[in-house]
């Protein structure tokens, strides 16, 4: 069970920090902190970004980081970084907490119960940096682009001023630079900002899309089938060409390159403004990329160094420049950038270490990744690195056999198709992820328009209101996209004399995937007949009736019983890398050396997992506007 989150107020002093006991963090005096020479802070994560792509990292085939590699000449840079995760779900709350995975209990993105989709939140009782700098005195504010962050999800927790989908690097500069000219001067601040401009995609500006490539190339990689494609890619259903994968690479540094000069024009402000000589700049990244290394494209889907190998440069002003060649962890951030600020870190309730005294020290560095029906442990110490994946044995859970066993209460989604005589037969029922929305939903290619409607699956569409539009709003050419038959759109609203008023019309592009679906409450009247949101739907024996409850899906709960080896493996393998010699990992060797078996490491996770602070209810449903945010960046079905 989660323990009660602390005062993090010492007593007799206003500004100053957490219980010794509690989190680790002490207080450095008594008394108040002295705001007029306290450091301002800045933590940019440059989110999807792999070290191997920077020029101070050894990058030289292309200029994706002029700023960064001066930068990191005058700081601290951590050759040798390495991601508690493959993804931003559970990587960034590592960063913000100083926590594993396993201790604050944030692994899924879009998961689904019998009630819908959900998300793990980062729960109350976690200590953020956040909190820590605003118990200091310090003034907070993130500017933050992922749909992983999104307020609501924990990530908010310290911060004064919280924007999620604040835009790319660009519109996050400005973001940024509109709040550092409205605080308060007298006061320090801790500034976060999370860019996602490198993530597929690469949705920036032509002239930074175009920076290494062409355009007919460019086109093709970011065009709206992109998630198709590296679906099919990732699936084995279609091989990339060489020219191709040339050309996602290419976008991807002209997309680092784009955060990179965005950085720039941050720091040069506040250095015509005299603020940079008191201003400690953290820039790092929550994993990496692959870009076919281990057969797939993307990120979030295992262990290897090009998922993990991070940048980390941390400038401080005035101090000693060096390059530390020892293998850090992000969980490490926590401490140090504290330190950093003059807040003494102590104690042994959290994992990472204060790398401005223990520069050093090598303890094994731990990540972890959590996918359905499976969960992976890597443990690096040196260049030696195990990598465990365990499959628990899970009792079945059985989908209803028929429509006489569907219980009809809630919200449920149909996906549709046309039958023989023109009507619209079920193929798959299931309840719908959206539980708790009350519009109803259709969508499906225009049938029919005219000035005040249109017909999506047989439905008449009211559209006299002027609903608002949203989605793919140009066309290929990069005209406004207008409503026209045949046009994929998603209605929402709710049925008003037998007509649904749409109050919301989702565009989508010529490329995406024509589907007809409808969403909202089910009735049934019969065994061959159902109605959702007021549309007759017949079923038949092609019909798929799905509970919508996997028989493998897996959560902080089954981790913490794999970890504490209460729960019974089905499958287990463990593979071997010596990155001194394989830094790629392409030549793995399978070993029955254990990591979860190993009685020296199960001592140190069971550690760890005892000082967890999440609890069975860190989750929160999803909105239907919440998982089209996710599926925009390729995270939710």
């Amino acid at each position: 069970m989660p323990h009660a989150k602390p005062s993090r107020r010492c007593p007799g002093a206003p500004f100053l920090l957490l219980a010794l006991a509690s989190v680790g963090v002490a207080c450095a005096q008594e008394g108040e902190a002295d705001l007029d020479r306290a450091p301002n802070v800045i933590l940019v994560c440059l989110d999807t970004l792999r070290a191997d792509h920077l020029g101070c990292y050894g990058y030289e085939r292309r200029p994706t980081t002029p700023f960064l590699d001066s930068l990191a000449a005058e700081s601290l840079q951590f050759v040798d970084t390495s991601a508690t995760a493959c993804w931003t779900k559970p990587s960034v709350p590592s960063i913000l907490t100083g926590t594993l995975p396993m201790q604050h209990g944030v692994y899924r993105g879009s998961a689904r119960d019998e009630a819908g989709s959900f998300s793990d939140v980062l729960p109350q009782e976690a200590v953020t940096l956040a909190e820590v700098f605003g118990d200091y005195g310090y003034q907070t504010a993130a500017f933050v682009k992922n749909s992983q962050l999104r307020a609501g999800m924990g990530f908010e927790q310290g911060f004064e001023i919280y924007r999620d989908q604040a835009g790319d690097a660009r519109e996050i500069r400005w973001r940024a630079t509109d709040w550092l000219d409205a605080r308060d001067p007298q006061k320090p601040f801790f500034l976060y900002l999370h860019m996602l401009d490198a993530h597929w995609p690469y949705p920036v500006p032509d002239a930074y899309a175009l920076l290494f490539t062409e355009m007919e190339i460019a086109q093709r990689i970011r065009s709206g089938d992109w998630r198709a494609l590296r679906a099919a890619v990732n699936n084995g259903k279609k091989e990339m060409s060489a020219e191709d994968l040339e050309a996602l690479i290419a976008l991807y540094d002209g997309a680092i390159r784009y955060m990179d000069d965005q950085l720039a024009l941050l720091w040069q402000k506040l250095e015509r403004e005299g603020t940079a000589d008191n201003t400690i700049l953290c820039v790092l990244a929550d994993h990496g990329e692959e870009f076919l290394e281990h057969g797939r494209l993307g990120h979030g889907h295992g262990l290897y160094e090009n998922l993990l190998a991070v940048p980390w440069i941390l400038h401080r002003p005035g101090r000693k420049p060096r390059r530390i060649e020892t293998p850090v962890s992000l969980l490490d951030v926590f401490p140090t950038l504290l330190a950093s600020a003059g807040i003494s870190p102590s104690g042994d309730m959290l994992p990472g270490i204060n790398r401005l005294v223990a520069v050093q020290a090598s303890p094994p560095l731990l990540s972890e990744h959590l996918e359905p029906g499976r969960y992976h442990i890597a443990w690096r110490e040196g260049a030696e690195k195990l990598v465990e994946t365990v499959k628990p044995r899970r009792a079945s859970r059985k989908s209803a056999p028929g429509l006489a066993d569907i219980n009809p209460h809630g919200r449920w989604e149909a996906r549709l198709a046309r039958d023989s005589s023109g009507g619209m037969r079920v193929l798959r029922l299931r309840p719908a992820k959206d539980q708790k929305e009350t519009e109803i939903e259709v969508k499906g290619p225009i049938e029919d328009l005219a000035a005040n409607h249109l017909i999506l699956a047989g439905l008449v569409i009211d559209i006299s209101n002027e609903p608002e539009l949203y989605g793919a709003l140009q066309g290929p050419e990069g005209s406004e996209q207008e409503l026209s038959v045949g046009l994929l759109v998603k209605a929402r609203g709710s049925l008003h004399d037998g007509r649904l008023v749409a109050r919301k019309l989702k565009l989508y592009g010529a490329s995406d995937e024509v589907e007809i679906e409808v969403r909202g409450p089910l009735a049934v009247s019969g065994n061959e007949q159902i109605e959702i949101g007021g549309i007759a739907l017949a079923v038949d024996g092609e019909t798929v009736f799905d509970t919508g409850v996997g028989a493998s899906d897996l959560g902080p709960l089954d981790v913490a019983a794999i970890v504490a080896g209460e729960m019974q493996i089905k499958e287990r393998a463990v593979q071997r890398f010596l990155l001194a010699s394989d830094a790629q990992e392409l030549a793995p060797k399978n070993t029955t050396e254990a990591v979860l078996g190993d009685p020296r490491r199960r001592a140190i996770l069971a550690a760890w997992l005892k000082t967890r602070i999440w609890g069975e209810g860190s989750a929160r449903r999803l909105s239907e506007d919440e998982l089209d945010d996710l599926r925009a960046i390729g995270y939710a079905e």
